[in-house]
């Protein structure tokens, strides 16, 4: 993942677009070539592979996070812009902030090739591995026969090191 970087400016931003923080939807303030009137909703914007959303502007690809971050702050981010509850189309300004890339990192989603479906926990040697990894280097935290125990060994050590950015299940409503 690369850095975060913008080069709209807020002034330009502005003339262009409105962008409502309660609601994460940006609407056009002009029209744009191909038939694009003002009002168009920008919400919808076209997904970059990753998840984010993302416009064409002046000849670049801009995710609306990113735009959203600059049309409030007036800063381009110096480093990258996290959802808070990694929903990558929830740009609602109160869901999103500003963080290293270590900091991001650890409030990533499961990966989709776990074979424990529980952050942190591996399978090693016939047993439930309990590894994080902190300030670019990997610590380990003991074998588990148990994948309940490894879990709550995981979670208490993501809690510890990780504070705010730690990972945690989203819940279903």
């Amino acid at each position: 993942m690369r850095k975060t970087h913008c080069n709209i400016s807020q002034a330009k931003l502005k003339e262009l677009f409105k962008y409502d923080p309660k609601t994460g939807v940006f609407t056009r303030v002009k029209p744009a070539k191909g038939g694009i009137y003002a009002g168009s909703i920008l919400v919808k914007g076209s997904d970059n592979g990753l998840g984010y959303l993302r416009i064409w502007l002046e000849g670049k690809q801009h995710c609306l996070h990113v735009l959203a971050w600059v049309y409030m702050t007036g800063k381009s981010p110096e480093g990258f812009i996290d959802h808070i509850d990694r929903n990558k189309k929830n740009n609602v300004f109160e869901n999103l902030r500003e963080v290293t890339r270590s900091e991001n990192n650890c409030n990533r989603g499961i990966r989709s090739d776990s074979v424990t479906g529980v952050h942190g926990v591996g399978i090693e040697y016939g047993k439930f591995r309990v590894r994080l990894q902190l300030n670019k280097k990997r610590v380990f935290f003991g074998y588990y026969d148990d994948l309940e125990l490894a879990q709550l060994v995981a979670e208490e050590a993501r809690a510890k090191y990780h504070g705010e950015f730690a990972y945690a299940p989203l819940s279903r409503s």
